[in-house]
């Protein structure tokens, strides 16, 4: 009796101690197939139609010299589609123009991108992506489109509705845009909402996030006088529209792949990669080393007003910018994007986290 008394006890205890314990979390890098072009592209949209991977549009310099050698910047109206983690990359319908560099979500097995621009224009159209099951093809609807013309914008989804944040109303403009505007996917035909006005700088290349629930938008870059300033500010907006300033970044990190990626289970949010700018200036731009391999953690059950809880150095591991994020069958997907100054990959990087 003694015996089953002492098993008993300890049988008791274990569960108490295991919770008691931090779990540590760890992130894992792999890479897909690389998407089928031999430069790749940065400013894709991404996401996910039909339980299928999309990365489509953007814009490289096809003829291999960077724009301060005379390249030319060529947009793409191209959309490669992945069907299986370990599979091969296809070529599936066009999208309806050439564009990049704009706003997307996935939601109910749909996709969807606004914005953008081509070679000559930044743009206000939006479409509903879906997989045609008749043609077994992907097809496309136009929706609502944009309050105006917007690129190099912030871009994430909360439930049912989807938020755009800052950017830039046309390549000539030397301030960026403060604009929040969201649409609620459930019904479009309702329009795009004007949302509070973000009470700080204009900013482009900013990272926005789902925390929880809440909206955050995060780093950036202001424009004064059409010159880069490097943002470090953090903004949530609160249940009553208001936006509240969360304490500084120690850095900025524009440009990172976003929206960033929130895990529930721990309630952290990583923001993964960027540009800080100290090396904004680095000629000629191919001694460039690349943009970050950090990683930025924040804890959500002690973020109140707090701001890092740490960052991460991934190892052997250079996280493009000016991509998106999506999240797809398990892992975050972070495809092609910029590596180093008008340079870019076809590779497409996989994380996840094991605990």
């Amino acid at each position: 009796m003694l015996f089953n008394a002492l098993k008993i006890l300890i049988l008791m205890l274990i569960p108490t101690a295991v919770l008691g314990q931090e779990t540590k979390l760890k992130w894992e890098w792999v890479y897909l197939k690389p998407i089928p072009d031999a430069i790749g592209y940065a400013g894709v949209y991404v996401g996910v139609v039909n339980d299928f991977l999309i990365v489509a549009g953007g814009a490289n310099f096809p003829d291999g010299k960077a724009p301060w050698e005379g390249g030319e910047k060529v947009w793409t109206d191209k959309l490669f589609v992945l069907k299986e983690k370990a599979g091969n990359w296809s070529e599936s319908t066009k999208l309806p123009r050439v564009m990049g560099y704009g706003a997307t979500v996935s939601y109910n097995n749909k996709m969807y991108i606004a914005g953008g621009s081509d070679e000559n224009q930044h743009l206000d159209s939006v479409y509903e992506i879906f997989w045609d099951k008749t043609k077994n093809s992907i097809a496309y609807q136009s929706i609502a489109k944009l309050p105006s013309p917007i690129a190099n914008c912030a871009s994430v989804r909360i439930n049912n509705f989807w938020y755009i944040l800052g950017g830039l109303k046309s390549p000539n403009s030397k301030e960026a845009e403060n604009n929040c505007w969201r649409l609620d996917l459930q019904n479009p035909h309702n329009g795009w909402e004007i949302c509070t006005k973000l009470p700080a700088e204009g900013r482009m290349l900013a990272v926005a996030a789902n925390f929880n629930g809440k909206l955050l938008i995060m780093s950036g870059v202001s424009l004064i006088n059409g010159v880069r300033n490097y943002l470090k500010d953090v903004y949530e907006l609160n249940d009553d529209g208001e936006w509240i300033q969360k304490t500084n970044l120690p850095t900025s990190f524009a440009a990172a792949a976003g929206p960033a990626f929130y895990d529930a289970f721990s309630k952290n949010l990583f923001v993964i990669g960027g540009d800080d700018g100290r090396l904004a200036k680095t000629t000629p731009n191919h001694d460039h080393p690349g943009f970050s391999n950090r990683i930025f953690i924040y804890d959500g059950k002690e973020w109140n007003n707090k701001s890092i809880v740490k960052m991460e150095t991934l190892d052997k591991v250079w996280v493009p910018v000016t991509t998106g994020t999506t999240y797809w069958r398990g892992s975050l997907i972070i495809p092609t994007g910029e590596i180093r100054p008008g340079i870019r990959s076809p590779k497409v990087l996989v994380g996840h986290i094991t605990k």
